[in-house]
């Protein structure tokens, strides 16, 4: 269990990443980056890079402590991280919506199924 825990959270933390590459190869993408801002409704800064490298770090936490709780806390603390990390999620899409891509809205459902995936497997885990 540890190891499917763990390889759901590293998988997230790559459709994230990838996530946050392909606004590069969307129209207009570059050109809102470099007049500082992210899909046109978030300004880029100090703050915004915090918040972005914040939430992605999430899940590599996550991946190293799936392998490394003991069960019983490894179980709530992927129950908990998982539905914070839909909840976030949900929010950042509600703020984008109409700005966002399709790719994003395929990566940000992919990631919702990961992190349901992460909630399944942590809940039906066998009590110690």
């Amino acid at each position: 269990m540890k190891i499917k825990l763990s390889s759901l959270w590293i998988i997230r933390q790559i459709v994230f990443a990838a996530d946050g590459l392909l606004v590069l190869y969307e129209p207009g993408g570059i050109q809102d980056m470099i007049s500082g801002s992210l899909y046109g409704i978030m300004e880029l800064g100090d703050a915004t890079s915090l918040l972005l490298t914040s939430i992605g770090l999430v899940s590599s936490i996550m991946a190293i402590l799936s392998l490394n709780l003991k069960n019983s806390l490894n179980r709530w603390t992927n129950v908990i991280v998982a539905i914070v990390m839909i909840i976030i999620g949900i929010v950042f899409d509600i703020i984008g919506l109409g700005a966002f891509t399709i790719t994003h809205y395929l990566n940000s459902g992919f990631m919702y199924v990961l992190g349901i995936l992460v909630l399944w497997f942590a809940w039906k885990w066998q009590k110690d």
